[in-house]
């Protein structure tokens, strides 16, 4: 709904107006944010899809996040400020009367994305997003896993990647084998369909291009597990 580092703190409306903190804080940016997601969901029309709203679109919509990454900027400000994400989740709720329509925490930084907050009944989440690029899966997923199967939600690692290098082959299936070992569903971050334009940090993966075999193969080994710890099935139909 509101990407932080594009556009909240490159100063857009909310930061501009209310400070990067208090987009998070202030009422009338509370409100004005609430009111964005209800539009979004109900008010805007899609007028390819038979002038539907998105909260009507499950053969399309997979879930939904308030967003990216949210509060990843100050891990002590996000751990003070978890209620926002709930509070965000319940108002994306009370617009998508669609259960298989899910909503996700948006992810966070490594064990960071999961915190016992999202797992209580009050908390409208449905799935818990991790975000690791730290390889570090074994430390904290088991416990994760544990506490989503209790709570009746989900877990799935939305960001993953492996840095561009000799290594990366390596890297790749290593991390697979580990989220594998808790039947939790990943997606890599990122694919693209143009040529690699190996830039800084570098996680991009070009499709039918060099690691894409790599990657492919490495999906099929998760798609192939048998007894998954979480199912979406009703998430994924069409």
């Amino acid at each position: 709904m509101v990407d932080p580092t594009i556009f909240l703190q490159a100063g857009d409306i909310y930061g501009s107006t209310c400070g990067v903190d208090g987009f998070y804080t202030n009422p009338d940016a509370i409100n004005a944010f609430n009111q964005r997601i209800a539009h979004i969901l109900n008010i805007h029309k899609n007028s390819l899809l038979g002038d539907q709203p998105w909260s009507e679109l499950g053969g399309y919509i997979f879930g939904y996040e308030a967003q990216n990454e949210p509060m990843i900027f100050d891990q002590s400000f996000y751990l003070d400020h978890l209620s926002w994400i709930c509070n965000s989740a319940l108002q994306i709720r009370n617009n998508v009367g669609d259960r298989d329509q899910l909503i996700f925490t948006g992810g966070g930084s490594a064990a960071a994305s999961v915190q016992s907050t999202f797992f209580s009944s009050s908390c409208a989440v449905d799935v818990v997003a991790i975000h690791d690029y730290n390889d570090d899966y074994d430390s904290f997923v088991p416990s994760a896993v544990s506490q989503a199967q209790a709570a009746g939600k989900m877990l799935l690692v939305e960001e993953w990647g492996s840095l561009v290098g000799s290594g990366r082959t390596a890297n790749i299936n290593s991390n697979v084998q580990k989220i594998n070992n808790y039947k939790v569903p990943w997606f890599y971050w990122e694919l693209i369909t143009n040529p690699d334009p190996g830039e800084g940090q570098d996680y991009e993966i070009q499709v039918n291009g060099p690691d894409w075999d790599t990657i492919s193969s490495a999906s099929e080994t998760t798609a192939a597990i048998s007894n998954a710890a979480f199912d979406f099935t009703a998430s994924l139909a069409l």
